[in-house]
């Protein structure tokens, strides 16, 4: 079973692959659906680091 930050971080990893073959190409996308999937990202990065925080508390 996952915890949220290792869910995360899986997510961010096949969120990055996809990103990359986008951009290469490989996948087809058109700009808005990067630029969707970059946002995507950044909301879980702010994510993972609010449960990093949570941690401390």
């Amino acid at each position: 079973m996952y915890n949220t930050t290792e869910k995360t971080e899986e997510m961010l990893q096949e969120l990055d692959n996809t990103i990359l073959k986008a951009l290469k190409g490989a996948v087809d996308a058109r700009m808005d659906d990067i630029q969707k999937m970059v946002d995507i990202r950044g909301q879980l990065i702010y994510q993972r680091g609010c449960n990093k925080t949570a941690l401390y508390y």
